[in-house]
């Protein structure tokens, strides 16, 4: 029973070692890729925002040209009303082309301000994405010091099992 006890504590202290050495190895992992995640992420936001202001300046061009169509159309509907008692035919369509271009244009105005607040998110994660990735990465350094810690325990309690030293007796 006493040798079943010593291969088993043995086995602990190897055990303890090598996940001692992991965590170790993790420890400086985090840390190693920390800044080229946090690049590459950046990098990845980058061509989004520059679509993102290509699309926003294309809204607002569309926007500029569909107002100067539509404000003369409402000219011409207010001006229009007793030719089109005259002929109905004729400027009947008139009022339908005016609500379908105010329709038009605040369809435009509400994609705008989509545009508009996806580019500001964006721009927010750009701006706190490398914060939250170290903070990320301290919380998985604490943990896995944590880890360490747990494996040091298991080798100190092993070792005591193993050979009946203490190794911790002069700080008690």
């Amino acid at each position: 029973m006493k040798s079943l006890k010593r291969i088993l504590a043995l086995l602990l202290i190897i055990l303890s070692l090598i996940g001692l050495i992991l965590v170790v190895a993790g420890v400086f992992g985090v840390w190693a890729v920390n800044g080229p995640i946090t690049n590459n992420l950046l990098q990845r936001i980058g061509p989004w925002l520059t679509n993102l202001h290509q699309v926003e300046a294309t809204i607002q061009t569309a926007n500029t040209s569909l107002q100067q169509i539509e404000q003369p159309a409402q000219a011409m509907a207010g001006s229009a009303k007793m030719l089109k008692s005259l002929l109905p035919g004729v400027f009947g369509n008139l009022d339908s082309i005016v609500s379908n271009l105010t329709n038009l244009q605040s369809s435009i105005n509400n994609a705008q301000g989509q545009v508009s607040g996806l580019i500001q998110t964006l721009t927010y994660v750009q701006s706190s994405l490398p914060a939250w990735i170290d903070t990320l990465s301290w919380i998985i350094t604490f943990f896995l010091l944590w880890l360490a810690l747990a494996q040091a325990s298991l080798f100190i309690h092993a070792w005591y099992f193993f050979t009946g030293n203490d190794l911790i007796a002069k700080w008690r």
